[in-house]
């Protein structure tokens, strides 16, 4: 009886994490539309610098094939559940949107999904909209672009348990085939930005 308890309170939070993701995928339509719907001119608007910047670092992202990997300095071989390196595959929609995934590879060499990532452009704002969102929680923010081959956003996420967690990313591509992530998280206690390990990435 208590397995079956089990089982069934399992199957509970298994059915309420499916209905969050679908949720979210709704979301994430209502935005694009909103976005569109928004903006009174696409045709013969001016892009801003943050938006032509953007293109330019979405191609980089998509260029022979979009799929970028990043070694785990940090991995254990005995640890089943642990990464010996991430995965980052990307391809742009029909509108220019940038989509994506992040995934880790395990010991038993087992590709698993962290999160899905959205960006784009509002075409009325120039503002860069970025969407994160997976199995833990979501984030909504935006992205800037102010400079050749920089990304930079600072966001907070929001997770399913109800913590949320303040992030700043900065990539920078070195050259067309390696990029470079330099992350910090806000500690709540100490009131200050606490450096994550840098990740260094390769188009595969």
């Amino acid at each position: 009886m208590q397995k079956l308890r089990y089982l069934y309170f399992q199957q509970t939070q298994i059915s309420a994490l499916n209905h969050k993701l679908r949720t979210m995928k709704w979301i994430v339509k209502i935005i694009i539309c909103c976005t569109i719907l928004n903006a009174p001119s696409i045709y013969g608007q001016k892009d801003s610098l943050s938006t032509n910047i953007s293109k330019i670092f979405f191609k980089k992202l998509v260029d022979k094939g979009g799929t970028w990997t990043s070694q785990n300095e940090n991995f254990d071989a005995n640890n089943k559940d642990d990464f010996s390196h991430f995965v980052m595959e990307f391809k742009t929609d029909e509108f220019g949107a940038l989509n994506g995934t992040i995934s880790g590879i395990n010991s038993e060499k087992h590709k698993v999904f962290f999160w899905k990532v959205l960006e784009f452009a509002n075409p009325h704002t120039g503002e860069i909209i970025f969407v994160q969102h997976g199995n833990w929680g979501y984030t909504l923010a935006s992205s800037s672009f102010k400079e050749k081959d920089i990304r930079k956003s600072e966001f907070e996420l929001n997770f399913y348990n109800g913590a949320k967690e303040k992030h700043r990313d900065v990539h920078t591509f070195l050259d067309d085939n390696t990029m470079y992530t330099e992350s910090e998280t806000f500690d709540t206690k100490s009131k200050k930005w606490i450096k994550q390990p840098a990740q260094k990435w390769v188009r595969k």
